[in-house]
């Protein structure tokens, strides 16, 4: 692409760099300028430099002066000596969002720039500009990035003269590696000579133009067996490029990034010298190679970054598809690498270790959507390869940004559910960033909300009727006999349908004890502990995958399966764990669709509908999964070994029935040509069709609490969390959390506590964590998201010298122990186990 590039002397002056000529030392196209001396960048000579008489002049681009091009005023702002900067005029110039701006020039083209103080020493020190420029006060490149980049640790910026390199043959001939060895090799050479020459010219000239990054590392030989990558890179050779280059000397440092900044200022403008979307691979493929680059990861060399992420950012569609079908092919730790520099790059931008090292926030707005997206095009990558493969790359919890717990999210939510506000950028539109930590702190905020709502509307029609505000209608009360457990909450949940969004509070009768959140806990364990037992019969469990699932045998108890959904509504809603396992394929259904059709018919709308996989049914039922699989693996006669048909015999609970897996499906034999259809009919049948009632029953009742925009933002596996809790089950966490009343750390009490507790074995530990909280199941973020305390319990009767005989309590509401002191070891065992073994009910003290 041909570019212009225009400096103003004043107001109203501008000169036209017009030129375009070839180098006479490399043949390179290169600007000349009547304002310097001609010189060649590739090269780095002043030398012959003749006119192509192909070339044209360019017309010159003008544009008004208070429009900036981010980079392009970076560099020029950089070539101005901090002192002067200080003295003169500051004029306003704002960045321009992704794929707007226009730019003037390739400024790199004509001159280098020194920042080696504010950018780690990473950019070399070139030729200086000629001094008809640089005694302009008014150059329109420099005015808005001036503010921004004397602030970068108040480097000293200027100009430099080009520096002599005695000790580095610039003119060294170029040679291309091909193999990694061939690098390790020749840089292993260089570090035994002294003498850098190859190395610095393979790097300056490797990264100097999206073409030559393409001549570096494209595979050459694209034969069947070569040429393995969709990508077309030697993958290998990179990392190793980058991999090396953060141990060879500065200069060669410096010249790779100041090559990466001439890529991102001359590769992606066409004539009209407007920022436009690549349409060559050679494009997608540099950025392939850039991103990867570990020098991203200093603070110091962020704005170039941003600049490469808003070019990648700002990709079509489809090539941003085909990046993320490249990036798969980078392997785990490659993979890894070049997301943590995207992390590391977000984090630091939201949270600057050091404000002044970075430009404000108002000038670089653009910076964190730019990142995300770039994120996102990795996340894509990830989940195809789980859609495709079976496995994904690294775990969904890699992409989680933790530091975005410590945001405001809830203003960032409801900006994003707001059809007013919604159109610009969100952390809500990428959910995938979000850890669960900082979903779970949104739920909770929203069910607040909605919490505070419910109560003011009852308290507004209370007044409206004429009647006194009770105290009572800001809860939704649930009063239940442990006789009649069930009983008791069925009918106070089809009775209090329109106060289940208010805040949960759950009473004992003929029990003087205060919900504060531990009657609540206890109500979910003994009601989920009753209806998911066997002799109930609304569940099945499956011992060899250690899961409930819905039974076929009662499809008429509709009712009780609504109360289930409600119950894991309202834990969700009051953020209460549960003690229930369901597989991940009965979460996946929760949220089919994730938000309730405003617009149904209860009777013909799917809901719960999910494409289920073998790989789902292996979580329910492994034995069944396991033929299925070795069916489709058999390559003898189906027909005549198994001899199935689409006929199925299903035995629950006694019954025994038979079931159709299509229409006539007793007359159809399984045969290798349709094998697969009967997997996949079986499937079906089991996860979807043969429990649709009563799962859309299930599926009613949960989001008929819970129906929220928030559970767009969910995975399946976050809402698994959220409802059943962690499964890694590690008291020493806990011990790390726990802070103490009464007692130290180092008292013999609390060490012969945790002594005793920790070489429990698990099933006896559970206890102890349902004896103190209330539940045995650890919250979504692990057991350092708990609180837990021990407190000393006074002596009941002191001074006197006698044993104490007062066993444990606990506040499940406030997850507190109290503890007495006991003083000898085997006595707090004895008093341990027989809190333990009586800890149901509740009183007062």
């Amino acid at each position: 692409m041909l570019i212009s590039v225009m400096y103003r002397h004043g107001p109203e002056e501008s000169l036209d760099i017009t030129q375009m000529n070839t180098c006479g030392n490399c043949g390179s196209r290169v600007f000349v300028s009547p304002l310097a001396p001609p010189w060649c960048p590739v090269c780095a000579e002043t030398g012959d430099i003749r006119r192509r008489p192909s070339d044209t002049v360019l017309p010159r681009v003008s544009r008004p002066r208070s429009i900036g091009n981010s980079l392009v005023n970076l560099f020029s702002a950089i070539g101005r000596n901090t002192r002067r900067q200080r003295s003169q005029s500051q004029s306003r110039s704002a960045f321009m969002t992704p794929g707007q701006e226009r730019v003037s020039g390739d400024l790199m083209s004509m001159y280098s720039f020194g920042l080696a103080h504010s950018m780690g020493d990473l950019l070399p020190s070139i030729q200086s500009p000629p001094k008809s420029a640089e005694k302009s006060s008014s150059n329109c490149f420099a005015d808005g990035a001036r503010k921004v980049h004397t602030k970068l640790g108040n480097p000293r910026v200027g100009f430099k003269k080009k520096a002599k390199r005695e000790e580095m043959n610039i003119h060294a001939p170029i040679k291309l590696f091909k193999t990694p060895e061939d690098l390790k090799k020749a840089i292993e050479y260089s570090h035994s000579t002294g003498d850098w020459s190859e190395i610095f010219v393979y790097y300056t000239t490797t990264f100097s133009s999206f073409k030559d990054i393409n001549r570096a590392f494209e595979i050459k030989d694209r034969s069947t067996d070569a040429f393995k990558t969709k990508c077309g890179l030697e993958l290998v050779l990179v990392r190793k490029c980058f991999e090396s280059l953060m141990n060879l000397p500065s200069d060669i440092q410096k010249s790779v990034l100041k090559a990466a900044i001439n890529c991102l200022l001359t590769d992606q403008r066409n004539s009209d010298v407007i920022l436009v979307r690549p349409v060559a691979l050679i494009d997608l493929r540099a950025y392939t190679v850039m991103l990867q680059n570990p020098q991203f990861r200093k603070p110091s060399t962020f704005v170039v970054y941003a600049h490469l992420l808003r070019q990648v950012a700002t990709l079509c569609d489809d090539d941003q598809k085909m990046l993320a079908d490249w990036f798969s092919e980078l392997g785990e730790a490659q993979f890894t690498k070049v997301m943590g520099i995207v992390q590391q790059f977000i984090n630091v931008r939201l949270f600057p270790p050091r404000p002044e090292d970075l430009p404000p926030m108002s000038k670089c707005s653009w910076w964190i959507p730019c990142a995300v997206k770039v994120l996102a095009i990795f996340n894509h990558a990830n989940d195809t390869m789980v859609r495709d493969m079976g496995q994904a790359i690294v775990p969904f919890t890699d992409f989680y940004n933790n530091s975005l717990d410590h945001w405001d999210l809830m203003t960032d939510f409801n900006q994003w559910q707001s059809p007013i506000t919604s159109v610009g950028f969100s952390f809500c539109h990428y959910p995938f960033i979000l850890s669960i930590t900082a979903k779970k702190q949104l739920l909770e905020g929203h069910a607040e909300q909605q919490m505070i709502a419910n109560a003011r509307d009852s308290i507004i029609g209370s007044l409206v009727n004429r009647r006194a505000p009770d105290i009572n209608m800001l809860f939704c009360n649930i009063s239940i006999r442990r006789q009649h457990l069930l009983e008791d909450s069925l009918r106070e949940i089809s009775e209090k349908q329109d106060s289940l969004r208010k805040k949960l509070r759950v009473s004992f009768r003929d029990e003087p004890g205060l919900d504060m959140g531990g009657l609540a806990k206890e109500w979910f364990q003994l009601v989920t502990r009753k209806i998911f037992h066997p002799d109930y019969g609304m569940f099945k469990y499956h011992r060899g995958a250690e899961v409930y699932w819905f039974s076929t045998a009662q499809p008429d108890v509709l009712q009780e399966y609504h109360l289930v959904g409600v119950l894991m509504g309202l834990a969700v809603y009051n953020g209460v764990i549960l003690d229930v396992r369901f597989p991940l394929c009965c979460f996946k259904k929760l949220l089919g669709p994730p938000v309730v059709p405003r617009v149904y018919d209860i009777t013909s709308t799917p809901l719960g509908i999910v494409e289920a996989s073998l790989k789902d049914l292996e979580q329910i039922d492994p034995d069944v999964a396991r033929g299925l699989k070795q069916l489709l693996e058999y390559n003898g006669n189906v027909e005549d070994d198994f001899g199935l048909t689409f006929q199925i015999t299903v035995e629950e609970f006694g019954q025994t029935k038979t079931v159709e897996l299509k229409e006539d499906g007793c007359d159809i034999p399984v045969i290798n040509d349709n094998k697969e259809e009967y997997v996949a009919l079986y499937v079906d049948w089991y996860i979807n069709r043969a429990l649709e009632r009563q799962f859309k029953a299930f599926y009613l009742g949960f989001h008929s609490v819970c129906s929220s925009n928030l559970l767009l933002l969910l995975r399946p596996e976050e809402i698994e969390l959220l409802v059943c809790g962690s499964p890694h089950f590690d008291l020493s966490e806990l011990r790390n959390v726990t802070v103490y009343d009464g007692f130290k750390p180092s008292d013999p009490t609390v060490r012969h506590f945790w002594d005793l507790v920790l070489k429990l074995p698990e099933k006896h530990q559970k206890r102890l964590l349902g004896f103190v909280t209330g539940t045995d199941r650890i919250p979504a973020g692990g057991m350092k998201e708990m609180t837990f305390k021990i407190t000393k319990m006074p002596k009941p009767i002191p001074d006197l010298g006698l044993p104490i005989q007062t066993v444990p309590m606990a506040h499940t509401c406030f997850n507190q122990l109290v503890l007495p002191d006991y003083q000898d070891r085997h006595l707090l065992r004895q008093k341990l186990v027989i809190a333990l073994s009586n800890g149901e009910g509740f009183g007062l003290e």
